[in-house]
């Protein structure tokens, strides 16, 4: 397994008229996860460093077609072909880029703010963008799965209401307006696809719509091979061996003390190791989705350590 040994920084090669160029090669494995403006990495779980950092803050990551891409504030979007070398690329949008994922063919990826509204952009290789389209929303999350996809949207305003859209190819289509929160998302995805309501539902990006899922604490999950599954949310999280029995997550007593309000960031697990982000430079770690250990997610790096650790991923 490839090891990622020294702090490495934004990528200098460049390319024709001097723009920079993403470096291909084998991603190096192991857990990714952002933290404010930089991504972090370990090939365990446990030692962590920075490979990453930059200035703008950082919101979602994505793992496909052989590359990580990472999303965030004022439409900053970084790209790496192994892990270590990390190029800035344009987005031709100023919005702030909330979420990305893969459909199969291409990367999409959702923002908004409160100037320019909302932005959906995709890109086939996670270097070229484009805009799709400028809903009147604040697109916030988006999913695939079977070469569709689904957009969770705000309302720019006081009302707090959701609609659920999809993007059809080219086509972005305002969808249902729902309520504020709850499993009306669920049910509109699996009616999307033609499944049952208690169909477990694999989007591209490795994620789980799982039924039975407390909305409270989450109803996107992740499965590990530790024998279960775990579920985000906020400021819950739980685990289940089976999907439909939950119990919250049991954080390390040095972290109930700590942690007046502990808030979780995604999870992402290894054949033999689960992670889950968490509060301010730290991860929860854990071999057997019942005993957590609290990890600091590269300490010597002081942005890091003032940084929530968020949408960790794991590349095998």
């Amino acid at each position: 397994m490839r090891t990622i040994a020294a702090l490495v920084l934004v990528l200098v090669t460049t390319g024709c008229g001097g723009r920079q160029v993403v470096v291909a090669g084998e991603l190096v494995s192991g857990f990714y996860a952002l933290a404010g403006a930089s991504i972090v990495h370990s090939a365990d779980g446990e030692r962590w460093a920075t490979v990453y950092q930059g200035d703008k803050t950082l919101a979602a990551l994505a793992h496909a077609a052989g590359r990580l891409v990472a999303v965030g504030s004022a439409g900053r979007i970084v790209v790496s072909g192994d892990g270590a070398r990390w190029v800035v690329v344009g987005s031709s949008t100023t919005v702030d880029l909330a979420d990305v994922t893969h459909d199969g063919e291409r990367f999409v990826v959702v923002g908004s703010n409160w100037t320019d509204g909302g932005a959906v952009l995709t890109s086939a290789d996670g270097e070229g963008w484009r805009v799709l389209a400028q809903p009147q929303l604040r697109p916030d999350r988006v999913r695939c799965v079977g070469g569709r996809c689904f957009v969770r949207s705000g309302h720019f305003g006081d009302l707090p209401d959701t609609y659920f859209s999809r993007l059809r190819g080219e086509t972005f289509e305002r969808g249902e307006r729902l309520g504020w929160d709850g499993p009306a998302e669920d049910v509109l995805v699996r009616a999307a696809l033609g499944v049952a309501a208690d169909a477990l539902v694999t989007f591209n990006d490795g994620e789980l719509l799982l039924p039975g899922a407390d909305k409270d604490r989450a109803s996107l999950a992740v499965r590990s091979a530790l024998s279960g599954y775990i579920a985000i949310g906020w400021s819950e999280a739980s685990t289940s061996s089976d999907g439909q029995r939950w119990t919250p997550l049991s954080l390390p007593a040095s972290s109930a003390a700590g942690d007046r309000a502990p808030s979780f960031h995604g999870a992402a697990a290894s054949g033999d190791v689960a992670i889950v982000g968490f509060s301010k430079g730290r991860v929860l770690r854990s071999t057997d989705l019942v005993r957590w250990d609290k990890i600091a997610a590269a300490a010597a790096d002081a942005a890091v350590a003032d940084a929530m650790v968020r949408d960790v991923r794991y590349v095998p």
